[in-house]
């Protein structure tokens, strides 16, 4: 399947009163990436005039550059006689659509500029997936998490987090084992900054729930 047709295939699909409509395809800085834009269409048949999402889709090259998606999504669409702002559950079921489109191993890469609760959560020292753009990519696949707080060079482009898709359930188990040691450890500190970090706290629970279902021994 071509890169173009893969993410054609996010095309129609529904999330909650939404419907994916995927627009603007073109050709990226190299032969294997796309550059699209998702937009939504409401109940009424109305498209959304700016796009939910928007990003490179990188479809791999050989062994060694496993596929990835950078993506910048917005929590407000517009339509023709009014904005919506998108829910949470919304934004997170967009997450899952589009992670649905990498492959074991691949990367999923959110820029964070302009999100300020996951911003600051991150400037103040939260683990990336407690936070609220982390633990969309958790709940999308991500399991292991990079705060790219700084750009290295002219290719690395806005600061963003990126979050990897386990290779294999050795490699899940294996990064759930660090996520749980760094969630438990930002959970007994007594932190000055409890009201930034009270969503991420609660988040922190969830995870560590999630992860003690998976593997009920990797607490012992």
């Amino acid at each position: 399947m071509s890169k173009e047709n893969l993410l054609l295939t996010l095309d129609n699909r529904f999330v909650d009163n939404f419907q994916l409509k995927i627009k603007d395809l073109s050709e990226g800085r190299f032969v294997e990436e796309t550059n699209f834009k998702i937009y939504l269409k409401n109940e009424k048949e109305n498209l959304s005039r700016n796009p939910a999402m928007f990003g490179k889709h990188f479809s791999g090259r050989g062994k060694f550059y496993l596929p990835w998606v950078e993506v910048y999504f917005v929590d407000t669409v517009k339509f023709e006689s009014r904005e919506e702002t998108l829910s949470y559950k919304t934004l997170g079921l967009l997450f899952k659509e589009i992670s649905s489109i990498i492959p074991a191993g691949g990367k999923l890469m959110i820029p964070y500029i302009g999100h300020e609760t996951t911003d600051a959560a991150l400037r103040h020292g939260a683990p990336p997936v407690t936070t609220e753009i982390g633990y969309l990519m958790w709940r999308a696949g991500a399991t292991w998490f990079k705060d790219w707080y700084f750009s290295e060079g002219a290719w690395e482009g806005d600061v963003k987090m990126q979050g990897n898709k386990p290779f294999d359930e050795k490699h899940r188990k294996k990064n759930l084992l660090s996520i749980y040691e760094e969630v438990s450890d930002f959970l007994k500190k007594d932190n000055s900054n409890s009201k930034l970090f009270n969503g991420c706290r609660q988040r922190a629970k969830l995870i560590l729930d999630e992860i003690i279902t998976r593997f009920p021994d990797i607490s012992l």
